[in-house]
């Protein structure tokens, strides 16, 4: 069945995304910043909306796959191997799940999640391309940030490795989190507004999904 956009939505959420993306560029000044606009348990027709009816200037043409959430084993390897634009699977909380994904495809980034704490738990992953550490910080004046800056340099220094990206700041905290060093930005409810509560969404599936 062929997905087709409201215009009207389209309109509200192309608006949505300039916005964001300004006030990106804003907090980032000269740094390079990736905004990555988080569309979970919003209808496909959301994301059409934005890739379809956007201009080069607002968005690039082709869409770079991330997956965020609960990822069983299981599902790995076909996650790697038969999504042709997967651009990172973020993030994977054991090495059993990194191994699974590297037998779908190999060097696929995946970032290493940083807890809220000093004392993140340490992982021996295969060969993947690690260059991000990632954290959801706490909705508050936000210590993590800085924690997980110290984290990424204590992490470069004991690895011998430069660069590692930053992945940190939601909608609510986002341009804090740019200017303590974030390299990405997941964005989600300034975008596509509020989701649908996880028990509203399933209730939503079984009688036949959403309407577009």
């Amino acid at each position: 069945m062929k997905l087709t956009c409201d215009p009207t939505r389209a309109k509200t959420l192309i608006s949505a995304f300039q916005s964001v993306s300004e006030r990106v560029s804003n907090a980032a000044g000269t740094k390079n910043v990736r905004l990555v606009a988080v569309s979970k348990l919003k209808p496909a027709t959301d994301i059409l909306a934005l890739h379809e009816q956007a201009n080069a200037e607002i968005l690039p043409r082709s869409i770079k796959w991330h997956f965020i959430g609960g990822l069983q084993s299981n599902k790995c390897k076909p996650l790697a191997s038969t999504i042709p634009n997967l651009y990172l699977v973020s993030s994977i909380d054991s090495q059993k799940k990194a191994s699974q994904l590297s037998l779908g495809r190999s060097l696929l980034p995946m970032p290493a999640s940083s807890p809220s704490s000093p004392s993140p738990p340490k992982h021996s992953y295969p060969a993947q391309h690690l260059w991000r550490i990632l954290q959801i910080g706490r909705e508050k004046e936000n210590e993590d940030f800085r924690i997980l800056r110290e984290e990424r340099d204590r992490v470069e220094q004991e690895l011998g490795v430069q660069g590692l990206e930053l992945s940190m700041g939601m909608s609510e905290d986002f341009e804090e989190a740019i200017r303590q060093g974030s390299g990405e930005v997941r964005i989600g409810s300034t975008i596509f507004g509020q989701r649908p509560a996880k028990q509203d969404f399933k209730v939503k599936e079984e009688v036949g999904g959403e309407s577009s």
